[in-house]
């Protein structure tokens, strides 16, 4: 009997069932936490004079998820490739020859992961020349101020900006916000960071954190090595008005593009028109166009027009009481339509004091919906008088007399420390003034206080303990507590900083002295 052709048969089962089998966790044991670290690159990194033909072959420590692979991989110029993913490998296959040309970067970014869902530790930058033409250049850096384990893009911009900035190149950092640039061309650059997308730059700065270079560019030259640090901070947010209606003759509500809602009012004549930022003009009979300037934290700004048509409404409803509250001692009303008080009535609003005298309250007209009072209210119940609060309609708030319910608990004052420390020390690499910053590691609360002759005291600090960062004042004065983190649009650099590189404890009547500074030298 010849066996041979089923002995075949069974080895081709057993290699296809091999070669089938699905590449997953293993069940029991460690739990993996770690991604996928990178051993080989063949041919090496940096290789001159590469075959047109070349295949480029990684090698992970782990099998690594095909699925996370395709869109991990970048190449610069656009080169029409095949993947081959088995196991721990990745060839990177070339559908037609290497442009002699150019030289060849592969950027291999962080979302590589293996079955586990564990991504690689940094990014990946793998750079080969068709030819002998290969610039050793290094820009390294680190990103301060990041949330841990956050994925941050950076990128290398043109400079100087002509129309808009020009990507050259991008990476990301790594788990601990470092990143790396190798190979790079000389030239003048701009780098920003963001945990948006740097290749819709613009629109990352107005939604995402973002830090960018302290200098007005970063030359490289030849054989460089540049160190540079970015402090990431808050999007640079402008909001636009998204919606809009009218609620009542001359007065309505806006809906911004966060969401956030604001009441509006303007008088026939335009003389009064609330909130001030507001401009309203009217464009017809009937329409009306609403800009709005608003600030973030770095700048003002103008939103676009917003047009609404106006309605012409029989008014017979009266106000409506949305919100009595106390607000820094003063007592407010906030009511649903704009207000008038009754000019015939003195006081519109009293209370019965212990020995059950009235107790006349006096209120002044802050917004078209509020009225407030910093009389202080010595009872729980304050009574408005009829017919003293109307809306333009003349439709009156009460026509008889009207009882609120007062929650005293509100008004009770924070307990005042008055046992502090103090914090001294000195400036060294940077001639100009700059703003010192203690923030309380538990609290959160910031202390500010500017440089003199390199020298800074903090008088007044709770115990607890602190961060402490100094920064260039680049803002104007209304803004001088606000570490400016550069812009784009128009562009500007970030302003230099430095940071202590350990938390100070401040104890209650103890004077620390002798803290250092130390900005990057010049």
């Amino acid at each position: 009997m010849n066996t041979r052709p089923l002995v075949l048969f069974f080895i081709f089962l057993i290699l296809f069932l091999y070669n089938c089998a699905a590449i997953g966790p293993a069940s029991g044991g460690k739990i993996d936490k770690e991604g996928p670290k990178l051993l080989s690159i063949s041919p090496a990194n940096g290789t001159k004079n590469l075959n047109l033909n070349q295949n480029i072959v990684l090698t992970f420590s782990e099998p690594v998820d095909p699925n996370s692979v395709k869109a991990s991989i970048r190449i610069t110029p656009k080169h029409h490739t095949k993947l081959n993913i088995r196991r721990n490998i990745i060839t990177i296959i070339p559908v037609l020859p290497w442009d002699r040309q150019k030289n060849i970067r592969i950027s291999i970014e962080r979302n590589i992961r293996d079955y586990q869902n564990n991504g690689i530790d940094s990014a990946i930058e793998i750079v080969y020349s068709p030819t002998t033409n290969l610039y050793f250049n290094n820009l390294s850096g680190k990103l301060h101020n990041i949330i841990n384990q956050k994925v941050y893009n950076v990128g290398l911009f043109n400079y100087p900006i002509e129309d808009s900035l020009k990507l050259i190149y991008k990476t990301q950092s790594n788990k601990n916000g470092e990143f790396n640039f190798d190979y790079i061309n000389e030239n003048n650059y701009i780098i920003i960071a963001t945990d948006g997308n740097v290749d819709n730059i613009y629109k990352s700065f107005r939604f995402h954190t973002y830090g960018m270079n302290t200098d007005e560019f970063i030359k490289i030259t030849k054989n460089d090595s540049i160190h540079a640090d970015l402090y990431i901070d808050e999007a640079l947010v402008k909001l636009n008005i998204s919606n809009g209606k009218f609620l009542g003759n001359n007065y309505g509500e806006l809906n911004y593009s966060n969401g956030e809602i604001e009441k509006f009012y303007f008088s026939t004549d335009m003389n009064t028109i609330y909130p001030k930022h507001l401009k309203i003009n009217k464009i017809s009979s009937d329409s009306i166009l609403i800009k709005s300037i608003l600030n973030n934290r770095l700048s003002t700004y103008t939103t676009s027009g917003f047009k609404l048509l106006n309605s012409i409404f029989n008014d017979t409803i009266a106000p409506t009481l949305i919100l009595h509250e106390y607000n820094n001692n003063e007592y407010h009303l906030n009511f649903d339509e704009p207000i008038l008080m009754n000019k015939n009535i003195n006081n519109i609003a009293y209370y019965y004091d212990v020995d059950s005298s009235m107790v006349p309250i006096y209120f002044l007209q802050e917004t078209p919906f509020n009225i407030r009072t910093n009389h202080k209210i010595n009872s729980n119940q304050l009574h408005i008088k009829p017919n003293s609060i109307l809306d333009y309609s003349s439709n009156v708030f009460n026509d008889s007399l009207e009882t609120i319910i007062i929650n005293q608990s509100i008004t009770s004052q924070p307990t005042i420390n008055n046992s502090f420390g103090q914090l001294s020390g000195k400036i060294n690499n940077i001639n100009s003034v700059v703003m010192v910053e203690a923030k309380n590691n538990d609290s959160g609360i910031k202390y500010y206080t500017k440089s003199e002759d390199n020298i800074f005291l903090f008088k007044k600090l709770d115990p607890g303990e602190y961060f402490i960062r100094a920064f260039e004042i680049l803002n104007d004065t209304t803004r001088e507590n606000i570490y400016y983190s550069g812009n784009i649009k128009p562009y500007s650099r970030a302003a230099k900083f430095a940071l202590h590189p350990s938390k100070i404890d401040i104890r209650a009547r103890w004077e620390i002295e002798g803290i250092e500074i130390n900005f990057n030298e010049e």
